[in-house]
């Protein structure tokens, strides 16, 4: 889905395609992640790579919550 993501953006010429690509794959991981853990963020932070404080800064970012990582909605899930 990432690959149909670059080569539409790039098709229709569309800028900044590489951050946007960085988070469509940062909230795919992340958000995986999350829900393999149960929500725990220092196993999903450890799992990772990364520390609770980057991770927390990244679901900031992405406007997500534990609650609504675990109860993904279905618009979301269909874009990873």
């Amino acid at each position: 889905m990432l690959r149909e993501f670059v080569e539409t953006a790039t098709a229709q010429g569309e800028k900044d395609i590489y951050r946007r690509a960085l988070e469509r794959f940062d909230r795919l991981v992340i958000s995986h992640i999350m829900r393999t853990s149960g929500g725990q963020q220092n196993r999903a932070a450890e799992m990772l790579g990364l520390s609770r404080v980057t991770l927390r800064a990244k679901l900031r970012h992405m406007q997500l919550s534990v609650e609504k990582v675990l109860t993904p909605r279905e618009s979301e899930s269909e874009q990873g």
